[in-house]
């Protein structure tokens, strides 16, 4: 039995309240939250895990 899951994805999540942003990671069906004190951490960890996990980068300006 095989199981389908839905692509890898990694969103970054922001407060506008707040400095700090969550970097959501979305593999095989398990949520990972990273908290990041701003926003230039939390894009680097994105990439860092969108390498890791074989992510390819958003195409921007559709």
């Amino acid at each position: 039995m095989t199981d389908k899951f839905a692509p890898p994805e990694v969103t970054i999540r922001t407060d506008p309240a707040s400095l700090i942003c969550d970097v959501i990671v979305v593999v095989r069906g398990q949520e990972m939250v990273l908290r990041c004190p701003n926003y230039s951490q939390a894009l680097k960890w994105a990439r860092l895990e969108r390498k890791s996990y074989n992510i390819p980068e958003p195409v921007a300006g559709n």
